[in-house]
């Protein structure tokens, strides 16, 4: 018999799956009924009690958020489905599942099954649930059951990390709006790209963005603002279901480009001399005097000619980048797109053949000035795939899961703008003024530095710390990747700040109203870009958080770090249980743990003490560790108001484009 939790839980939690906690679950345990059956009268009074929650109100002292719901329905899915050890149905844990029982509203019917499937007696549950009911109890106690965990099953403390964090401030993509009014491209886009779809507002801001970085001369392409200095380009990274605009998108930056002058190139192969190029070796005819009967005489010479690659285009565009990402065999190709999308000025490419000398004329070297547009479908990543080599760090990142789309989507496929008179004409002279508008903030930037308003710093330090703490102050992997990508987070604020400024108001003097609103856009980019992580990278993204040289060294300092024991202050693991379970993962005797312990204790991976005289503990050394919490300095920020506000601020009424 399988008990599935869900069908006595309230609320529209998922399920933890087996496969999810690598527990033993009723489905596989061998399921006898109980050889005592629990007593009538016990279970009647039982009853009697629940059946008094539908008229009794108790004023719980804490309400859960959402998240903390699904942390206790997965810890409670485990408590009833797992064959616990003898002692571990304690009164604590009892205690707490009572609370939970009257709380929820649990079915008496579920309770009862499980006891009599896990052949626990009753009369200390209902106990427990007397005190509940009684208002003595009036609250569950998380304490009491991280201190469980840590005595009968130390994994399950990884379900209480993201316990404290307050949601009602995180910022989710549900919240997003999407504001376009400071963009004055944006219509343009909007009609060029014919995409449809609320889902696509903001990847045609970001193609904004994109189109305006696309312009920039050599000459304006790096600013610099006290000790950060970035390179104005602007890489996208689409991870789209297949048919989702990858290719509309795409044509309109071909036509675009094409119209200006540009030139912009769709990868079919990721080979390095077609990404950078290749000196190659001719023969030519010179002249070579002339003879006795005053005739030339001519003699063939070597002639180096540059065959510069597809990294000296204006725009690369990759339909599909997931073999570039992940294949072995392109990680030399990978390699140099990543140096290629370093700052410009510090991207050099430089190939010669081995037979070349050093002269400059059989040398190829430049720096790549090309912008990018990489698609690839939502497949899942591992981290060191596109994280920890710093693809990431690079683009902007924009994410659709696959959906099922309501008939409505195709149905407006047939209302779309072909079937309207003159609709191309219209289409052309969109594009033209697209066009016109981008060669015209190219002529701002011929003859203007960046300069910058004072009060910019002072804005730019608050929206960042904004920004910075939407990613910290959230669930254990976001901030983990927050703490990985802060730097160039920092480096995005510039730079979207910068091509606002061209963008909205036709200047290179950029002020506080271009931060907030450049601001408003990256919170987008970065919720959007939070929710890819989550959903489609493998990893914890802490860099192993803990370390070890070997599988055994790794598993024995997760128990140490799954027991609590990260400090002499919250470590209860004495070095004779440490010792004991070396014994147990090397499998040897105990003389060599305790070689084994001292080796540990010689090369600074962990620290003890002796407690008294018949006590010690032992912990990870601080320098092992790489803990992801958020800092005090973010815990009281509440970044979904600040986004509220200025939202409000620069609602659609309160803009002027050229304000």
């Amino acid at each position: 018999m399988v008990i599935d939790v869900r069908d006595f839980l309230s609320g529209p939690e998922p399920a933890l799956t087996p496969a999810d906690t690598g527990h033993a679950t009723a489905s596989n345990i061998n399921n006898t009924p109980a050889q005592q059956a629990i007593g009538e009268n016990l279970w009647q009074e039982f009853e009697e009690e629940l059946k008094k929650m539908d008229r009794i109100e108790i004023n719980f002292a804490k309400s859960f958020s959402s998240t903390q719901k699904e942390i206790l329905f997965k810890f409670w899915d485990i408590f009833l489905t797992e064959q616990l050890p003898a002692g571990a149905i304690n009164s604590a844990l009892e205690k707490n599942f009572a609370v939970y029982i009257i709380q929820n509203k649990i079915s008496l019917e579920k309770v009862k099954e499980i006891y009599e499937m896990q052949k626990w007696k009753i009369g200390g549950l209902l106990g427990w649930i007397k005190e509940v009911e009684s208002g003595r109890i009036k609250e569950l106690n998380v304490g009491e059951l991280i201190n469980w965990c840590k005595k009968y099953d130390p994994a399950l403390i990884e379900l209480f990390i993201d316990w404290d964090f307050d949601e009602t401030r995180i910022l989710n993509k549900k919240d997003l709006k999407f504001m376009t009014s400071h963009l004055p491209i944006y219509n343009d886009v909007d009609y060029n790209t014919q995409i449809v779809g609320e889902e696509y507002k903001h990847a045609k801001k970001l193609l904004c963005y994109h189109l305006v970085s696309g312009i920039i001369p050599e000459t304006s392409l790096i600013v610099t603002r006290g000790q950060m200095e970035i390179d104005l380009r602007d890489f996208l990274f689409l991870v789209y279901p297949t048919g989702s605009a990858k290719g509309n998108i795409k044509n309109l930056i071909i036509r675009l480009w094409r119209d200006l002058g540009k030139e912009a190139v769709t990868l079919t192969s990721y080979h390095e001399e077609q990404l950078i190029g290749k000196v190659i070796k001719r023969k030519r005819r010179v002249e070579n005097g002339t003879g006795r009967n005053g005739v030339t005489r001519y003699r063939n010479e070597d002639q180096w000619i540059k065959n510069e690659g597809h990294f000296k285009a204006d725009e690369i565009l990759l339909d599909e980048c997931k073999p570039l990402l992940t294949e072995r065999d392109k990680t030399t190709s990978r390699n140099f797109f990543l140096l290629a999308m370093d700052k410009y000025g510090d991207n050099e490419m430089f190939k010669r053949l081995t037979e070349n000398l050093d002269n400059p004329d059989e040398i190829l070297r430049f720096f790549p000035k090309f912008n990018a547009l990489f698609g690839t479908q939502p497949y899942k990543f591992r981290e060191d795939y596109i994280i920890l080599n710093g693809f990431l760090k690079r683009v902007t990142t924009d994410y659709l899961p696959q959906t099922n789309r309501p008939d409505s989507y195709f149905d407006s496929r047939l209302d779309n703008k072909t079937v309207i008179t003159g609709y191309y004409d219209n289409l052309i002279d969109s594009l033209e003024n697209l066009g016109s508008l981008l060669t015209e903030l190219n002529r701002h930037l011929n003859s203007s530095p960046w300069t910058f308003a004072d009060d910019f710093d002072k804005t730019f330090k608050e929206c960042f710390k904004y920004l910075r703490s939407a990613g910290l102050f959230n669930t254990r992997k976001k901030r983990n990747y927050t703490q990985l990508v802060e730097w160039q987070l920092q480096n995005r604020l510039l730079k979207k700040s910068c091509l606002l400024a061209l963008m909205k108001n036709e200047t290179t003097y950029v002020t506080s109203e271009h931060v907030e609103l450049a601001f408003l856009d990256l919170l987008e980019d970065f919720i959007i870009e939070l929710d890819f992580i989550n959903e489609k990278i493998y990893g914890k993204l802490d860099y192993g958080s803990v370390f070890g040289e070997d599988e055994k060294e790794e598993e024995l300092f997760n128990f140490l770090y799954n027991s609590g024991a990260v400090s002499a202050e919250t470590s209860e693991v004495t070095i004779e249980e440490f010792q004991n379970k070396i014994k147990e993962i090397y499998k040897t005797k105990e003389d060599n743990a305790r070689r084994i312990y001292n080796k540990f204790k010689k090369n600074d991976l962990i620290d003890s003490k002796r407690v008294g005289q018949h006590s010690s503990k032992v912990w990870i050394a601080s320098h092992m560790q790489e803990f992801t919490t958020a800092t005090s300095a973010t815990s009281d920020i509440n970044v979904k108001a600040k986004y509220f506000e200025l939202i409000n601020k620069y609602s659609a009424s309160a803009i002027s484009v050229n304000a």
